[in-house]
């Protein structure tokens, strides 16, 4: 199974979303856009596992983020990051969350105790548009304006990563729910 651990987004974001996609479009010359039912806030990629190790990490999630309230991220800031010849546009904040950064740091500590490999790097918040982006004009994308859109932090899922009748697929696993 190949999982991560997410943010799931309401409709009313994922339409701002979809009307950030297609603004983007006068900008790039090749994408490929985030399904619509595909959006969310990446915390932690796992990668492969098994079931039982899963099972683990569910339980050590659910009990150290037990206490965890829920609070809203503000995203108010279009962006990319270069992946080879290409970019992946996205959306996040300007600004480093407090908030936002101590769950990051529970959900990876609870992951780290299962003794879980997973991929380590810097957390930049913010949730995919689009990947393998080509653009026309990136002083004229870096001028777009996204939101502030308020996201609130309220679930964390565990999500499979999957084909399904080869279209990319997150289905979610298990909801831990913030108080």
């Amino acid at each position: 199974m190949r999982i991560f651990i997410g943010i799931p987004t309401d409709d009313v974001l994922k339409e701002k979303l979809n009307i950030q996609q297609q603004d983007i479009k006068d900008f790039i010359k090749q994408g490929k856009m985030t399904a619509y039912e595909n959006f969310h806030l990446t915390m932690l990629f796992i990668g492969d596992m098994n079931e039982k190790d899963m099972d683990l990490m569910k339980e050590k999630l659910v009990l150290s983020l037990s206490h965890t309230k829920s609070f809203y991220f503000v995203l108010n800031r279009l962006g990319s990051f270069k992946k080879g010849d290409t970019k992946i546009m996205w959306v996040g904040d300007k600004e480093h969350h407090e908030l936002l950064q101590d769950l990051y740091q529970n959900i990876k500590q609870a992951v780290q105790q299962c003794h879980i490999s997973f991929q380590d790097s810097l957390f930049h918040p913010h949730i995919t548009l689009a990947r393998q982006v080509k653009v026309m004009d990136d002083k004229r994308l870096d001028d777009q304006l996204f939101g502030p859109y308020p996201m609130k932090i309220g679930d964390v899922n565990i999500y499979l990563s999957s084909q399904v009748d080869g279209k990319l697929t997150y289905t979610p696993l298990h909801t831990i729910r913030l108080k």
